[in-house]
């Protein structure tokens, strides 16, 4: 059964397989060229395969591939491999290995170290803005429950176009857990109406306006602590899914824009 994980990193494996085919191509390119097929691969990925960044990257691609076979056969020993792989990674997989130690942490109810390990990525400026936004949204989520003032103000630094409606709502949610239900509803109405945010998303927001306008107008909302948790593990799972099919968009887009 395919896992938020699975979803949230679906776009390694292209880039292992992308790694993997230069790796091919370094071994045997003067053969190939020998036979006059290097008209088929192209200067540019002979060009490519030329610089010694790139072999770095490489190289970071089989160790990452590595680390995360490790952590499928033992999840907890993984982690704390994957985490000390990750500062010696390059090419961006040092902030895949630790996105990835993040979710590993969270599996384990491991919620400070999850934490911690997002907060690097968020906090390092030489990350690519999209995956600290993805790192914040993540933390913020996890902290609905528990801080939920912290988690707005994550969720408030979020930039990037893509994950904006999902910050949008973590916000929301975030009013609405320290009963500022005015705030929580003029938010979520908000995204109920914006025909730029995910159709999912609005048909959500729809579905909770009537519960935050009856907190507003003095009705006690008291959901049992077993409807609580459902509520937000259904949306953890959900938001993670949606921001993760919106991370890839994301990495497609910028990809292809640079080729």
């Amino acid at each position: 059964m395919t896992t938020n994980e699975d979803v949230l990193l679906r776009e390694v494996d292209e880039d292992l397989n992308q790694e993997k085919q230069l790796a091919f191509l370094r071994r045997y390119g003067p053969w190939l060229a020998g036979v006059g097929v290097a008209v088929v691969i192209g200067v540019g990925v002979l060009q490519y395969m030329s610089h010694a960044e790139d072999r770095a990257i490489a190289r970071s691609a089989e160790r990452y591939a590595a680390a995360v076979e490790e952590t499928e056969q033992n999840p907890i020993v993984g982690a704390e491999a994957l985490a000390q792989v990750s500062t010696e990674l390059d090419g961006g997989y040092e902030v895949l290995a630790d996105i990835r130690t993040a979710n590993l942490y969270l599996a384990g109810d491991e919620k400070t170290k999850a934490l911690d390990k997002l907060a690097e990525v968020y906090d390092d400026n030489g990350v690519p803005v999209h995956w600290r936004d993805l790192a914040r949204l993540r933390a913020a989520m996890v902290q609905l429950e528990t801080n939920p003032s912290q988690a707005s103000l994550l969720a408030n630094d979020v930039s990037t176009p893509a994950f904006a409606p999902y910050a949008r709502e973590v916000e929301a949610l975030a009013a609405m857990a320290v009963e500022d239900y005015e705030t929580a509803y003029n938010r979520f109405l908000a995204l109920s109406g914006d025909a730029e945010v995910p159709p999912s998303l609005a048909t959500r927001a729809r579905m909770v306006l009537p519960v935050v306008d009856a907190g507003r107008k003095g009705v006690a909302l008291e959901p049992t602590q077993t409807e609580a948790e459902s509520f937000i593990s259904d949306f953890s799972r959900q938001l993670a899914a949606e921001q993760a099919a919106e991370a890839e968009e994301s990495e497609d887009a910028e990809t292809n824009g640079s080729e």
